[in-house]
C-alpha cells in the first residue's frame, strides 16, 4: 500500500533524532522541488516499524529505495514504471544481495545518489584545543571575496555565500591568514544543526582542517543548546570524519542499481 506523506511526516517528526534527514528531504521536496516523494510498506504499522519502499520521483530519473524489507518492492517498481523515467535502485549491500537473489542487478556509478553512510547526531562534546587553524562565521566583507574564487577548488561555497541569508551558517577555516576551508549547516528542524557540506581545499587536505571545522561546530551547537548532526556522507573521506568526530552511523552505505533486462 502507498501510505500518505501525512502519515510519514509525522512519524518522522516524531523520532527526528533518528529519521532527521528523511523528515528535512521530504519537506524540502514538498516546498521547494518539483520532484515527488513517495512511501510503500505492507501496512502502517510495517511503516512505524522501519520497514518501507521510498520512491523519488526527478525531472530526470525515480529512485527506488528499499528501507528494512523488499514485501512491497513489486508496488514501489509498477509505480515507477509509470514515470516513464531512468529507473535506479539505491541500497545497501544486504539488500541489494537479498534483490539479486531474486532477480539480477547491475551496479553503476551514480554520485547524486549513492553516498557512504548517514549520520545523526554527534553523541559527544568537543573541547578547543591549541591550533594554528581558525575557524569563524562568514562575514559580508568574506561574500565578496569568495564569490571571485574558482568553483573548481571551492565546490560550490561561491554560490552559496552569494544567496545566502545567514552567513552566520557558514563556518570559514583559516590558517596563517589564508582561506583553506569551509563548513556549511542548517538549523532548519528540530534541535539540530545539519551539516550541509565541509571542504577543505585540495592543497591543504589532510591537516586536520575539516575536523577543526566540525569541532567548531559541535561546540557552537553544545553553547546554543542544539545538537549537530551529520547527516549524508557522500565519500568516504566524509564518512571516516564523521565517525572520527562521534557522530553515530544511522543508515550503512549505499550504492545504486539498475535491473538487468530480462
Amino acid at each position: 500500500m502507498r501510505i500518505s506523506n501525512d502519515i510519514a511526516r509525522a512519524f518522522f517528526e516524531q523520532h527526528i533524532d533518528r529519521y532527521y534527514v528523511q523528515y528535512s528531504d521530504l519537506l524540502s521536496r514538498e516546498q521547494y522541488d518539483d520532484s515527488e516523494q513517495v512511501y510503500f510498506t505492507e501496512d502502517e504499522n510495517a511503516f512505524r516499524q522501519g520497514q518501507w519502499v521510498a520512491v523519488t520521483v526527478t525531472e530526470d530519473a525515480t529512485v527506488i529505495e528499499p528501507v528494512g524489507g523488499l514485501s512491497v518492492l513489486d508496488e514501489a517498481v509498477d509505480f515507477a514504471n509509470q514515470k516513464a523515467k531512468p529507473l535506479f535502485l539505491r541500497m545497501d549491500e544486504n539488500t541489494a544481495a537479498e534483490l539479486a537473489s531474486k532477480r539480477p542487478l547491475c551496479k553503476v556509478e551514480n554520485g547524486e545518489w549513492e553516498h557512504h553512510g548517514v549520520f545523526g547526531a554527534c553523541k559527544g562534546t568537543s573541547e578547543k584545543r591549541e591550533t594554528d587553524i581558525t575557524v569563524r562565521p562568514a562575514t559580508a566583507e568574506d561574500a565578496a571575496y569568495i564569490q571571485t574564487l574558482p568553483i573548481a577548488e571551492w565546490g560550490n561555497l561561491p554560490v552559496v555565500i552569494r544567496f545566502s541569508r545567514n552567513l552566520d551558517q557558514i563556518l570559514l577555516a583559516e590558517k596563517n591568514g589564508d582561506l583553506v576551508g569551509y563548513l556549511v549547516y542548517a538549523s532548519s528542524y528540530g534541535n539540530y544543526n545539519d551539516i550541509v557540506n565541509v571542504l577543505t581545499h585540495p592543497d591543504k587536505r589532510g591537516q586536520g582542517i575539516g575536523k577543526a571545522l566540525v569541532a567548531a561546530l559541535i561546540r557552537l551547537s553544545t553553547e546554543n543548546g542544539k545538537v549537530a548532526y551529520y547527516g549524508e556522507a557522500k565519500t568516504a573521506a566524509s564518512a571516516a570524519l564523521a565517525a572520527s568526530m562521534g557522530f553515530e552511523q544511522l543508515i550503512p552505505p549505499k550504492a545504486v542499481y539498475t535491473f538487468e533486462p530480462r
